[in-house]
């Protein structure tokens, strides 16, 4: 894995990226027609999730609505390969890889989507253009005013990103249209984008030819 090579911020941002991908076209989660009372303890509420505990800090009240985004219904495939690329970023970190004032956290990415999500009426939320607009707005706030130091990082983090979106098999239109806006993004010509997606379809095929003969 090539992401050590990245300096401790741009680690940041791609977890971030890999985050809004991993998210950005599931299924959301609703509190129920009769709301929900929030506990008084701190280790009930923490077992809310991480939405419902944010909703909590952002507007205390003691019941959260019906219809209240709970969570984000993730792939178990996709939450291990986050889990690894999670491990592989923070290594050697020293816990640097938080949120900032000015640089948003992989934490900050969940909450930032629900947000939006949450605005839309409940009857288009999942509709796959309304997601794709949503989550393009939170990349568009993720990597404003973020230039490349070299031209090689958009690059690495483009090809992982890739290799990560390969993850369940295939890559969805939402996630499409994120690679798409990385790459417009940071000015990466169509010609390097097909080549880095042909290495990562590459790259996952073998991997997937190697480990089914370890599993036979």
């Amino acid at each position: 894995m090539l992401l050590k090579q990245l300096s401790v911020d741009d680690r940041r941002d791609f977890l971030c990226i890999a985050e809004l991908l991993s998210i950005a076209d599931k299924p959301v989660s609703r509190v129920g027609k009769h709301g929900l009372a929030i506990p008084s303890d701190a280790l009930r509420i923490a077992a809310m999730g991480p939405v419902l505990s944010m909703f909590m800090k952002k507007a205390p009240s003691k019941t959260i609505p019906a219809g209240t985004i709970s969570g984000i219904q993730r792939n178990e495939r996709e939450s291990m390969a986050m889990a690894e690329l999670i491990s592989a970023c923070c290594k050697e970190t020293d816990g640097k890889m938080d949120g900032t004032p000015d640089r948003m956290d992989r934490k900050g990415i969940e909450w930032s989507l629900v947000k939006r999500i949450g605005r839309l009426p409940i009857e288009t939320a999942e509709e796959p253009a309304a997601r794709a607009t949503v989550a393009l707005d939170v990349l568009r706030e993720l990597l404003k005013d973020r230039k490349a130091p070299v031209p090689s990082v958009p690059k690495l983090m483009l090809f992982e990103l890739m290799l990560f979106a390969l993850t369940k098999g295939s890559i969805s239109s939402i996630e499409w249209q994120l690679l798409n806006e990385f790459r417009h993004h940071h000015q990466l010509e169509n010609h390097i984008f097909n080549d880095l997606l042909e290495r990562a379809e590459f790259t996952h095929r073998e991997a997937q030819k190697t480990l089914a003969i370890i599993l036979e």
